[in-house]
């Protein structure tokens, strides 16, 4: 089994680990682990060295260059043998999917929002995925608004779907990443609109 990722720009490799006895290579930007041996989540047959449920590599690198949208974009891969298809000395490569940086909870802010007293009369969601669909409901369910987010940042001005102020409340946020269908919610305040 071999599992690789190619660092992505502005970033410099610090470190990185394997499962004892395996080793890691760092060669240009790329760095792999050669699990030569390795059986997954799979019968083991007779002569395999080792037979694990599952396998933790890590690294760390460090940010020498903010790209302009402020987002890294990285993916992982792995090829390895597989009993399931004798006809083929590797299984299909497979690859994580595209996977954004930052990641994390969405930052609200300002939080209570007064459209009237922000800066620039806007909301600003920090730290969501480029592409996530960012959803506005008041208590009982109602949506207000729907924004999807361009870049990490996305911004609200405090009117509805319909160009009209909204009412000071209580709010419910989602922040739906499309890139792994995950959903993360906030609350906010809006005060003297």
């Amino acid at each position: 089994m071999n599992i690789w990722d190619t660092l992505p720009a502005g970033t410099k490799f610090v470190s990185a680990s394997a499962p004892s006895p395996y080793a890691y290579s760092v060669d240009g930007g790329v760095i792999s682990w050669d699990l030569s041996g390795v059986t997954l989540n799979a019968q083991c047959y007779p002569g395999t060295p080792s037979c694990v449920d599952e396998i933790t590599v890590e690294f760390t690198v460090e940010i020498t260059q903010m790209p302009a949208d402020k987002v890294f974009e990285n993916t992982a891969a792995a090829d390895y043998n597989d009993y399931a298809y004798p006809n083929f000395p590797k299984h299909p490569i497979i690859d994580t999917g595209v996977e954004y940086y930052p990641g994390g909870m969405p930052v609200i802010y300002p939080n209570p929002f007064n459209p009237k007293k922000a800066k620039d009369g806007r909301l600003k969601i920090d730290n969501v995925p480029p592409g996530s669909i960012i959803q506005i409901y008041t208590v009982a369910g109602e949506n207000v608004i729907s924004i999807q987010a361009e870049g990490i940042i996305a911004y609200w001005y405090g009117k509805n779907k319909y160009g009209k102020d909204i009412s000071p409340g209580l709010y419910f946020i989602t922040v739906h990443n499309k890139a792994n269908n995950k959903i993360q919610k906030a609350k906010l305040f809006v005060v003297g609109n």
